[in-house]
């Protein structure tokens, strides 16, 4: 296999601004992440730490796109950077 790299330095590989994500509940909806922005800089690592049944899962899901079904979000759309990985032979 070829070879192919990319120059990402200083460029946000994931970003998103005031996120919410809401949920059918009797009764309703609930937030479990509510006006939450995230930004992940090429080179960075990040961790997330919260308490249980704080919205971690809920927000991860939701910057993969991968909500489970009936959940809605609101707010700007993820941007993410095509192309940025690096592969050896």
């Amino acid at each position: 296999m070829g070879q192919g790299r990319y120059d990402v330095s200083g460029m946000a590989l994931l970003e998103t601004r005031v996120l919410t994500v809401e949920l059918p509940a009797p009764g309703g909806w609930i937030r479990p992440v509510n006006e939450v922005s995230v930004r992940i800089n090429a080179g960075e690592s990040v961790g997330l730490v919260a308490e249980s049944g704080s919205g971690k899962t809920m927000l991860s899901l939701a910057l993969m796109g991968l909500l489970p079904l009936g959940a809605r979000e609101n707010g700007p759309e993820i941007f993410s950077q095509p192309g940025t990985y690096s592969q050896s032979e």
